[in-house]
């Protein structure tokens, strides 16, 4: 949902949320640019707008995006977060405690608790990990070049 919103100063801003809920003259939800859970009222949302597309040219997510993700995520590249283990026919690389529980709703847009009264969420899907179609060919000609020199 994206909209103009009249804050009680009398400034304006548009404000774009994911993940809300209506809760009679307010809705909640996850404020894009904020980077983080907001309540709206609803007699100061000005004028609806039709949201930007997420990652499209010049939208709030390319904008102002980046840096709140990175913020959002900083604990998860602390290397005391990720755990590797080896043996010799496997090799794994994961978080571990609350960081893979974060990781893993956000990697799949799940629900979660946001705070202790119980309301949930659901989160949009922001793939933390994967592969691009550069990496799975790169993999595939590395394979292919080993099994040839076999």
């Amino acid at each position: 949902m994206r909209f103009l919103y009249k804050k009680p100063s009398g400034e304006e801003r548009v404000a774009e949320i994911s993940s809300y809920q209506n809760q009679g003259d307010r809705v909640t939800g996850y404020d894009v640019e904020a980077g983080g859970l907001r309540t709206f009222i609803r007699d100061r949302m000005q004028q609806h707008m039709k949201p930007k597309s997420a990652g499209g040219p010049g939208s709030l997510r390319e904008r102002k995006g980046s840096i709140r993700r990175q913020a959002m995520f900083s604990k998860i590249r602390m290397a005391k977060n990720l755990r590797a283990t080896a043996t010799e026919g496997s090799a794994l690389v994961g978080f571990v405690g609350r960081v893979a529980d974060i990781a893993r709703i956000h990697q799949y847009g799940l629900r979660d608790q946001v705070n202790s009264s119980g309301t949930q969420v659901r989160y949009e899907k922001r793939e933390l990990l994967g592969f691009t179609d550069k990496d799975v060919q790169s993999v595939l000609n590395l394979l292919v070049d080993h099994l040839g020199n076999q």
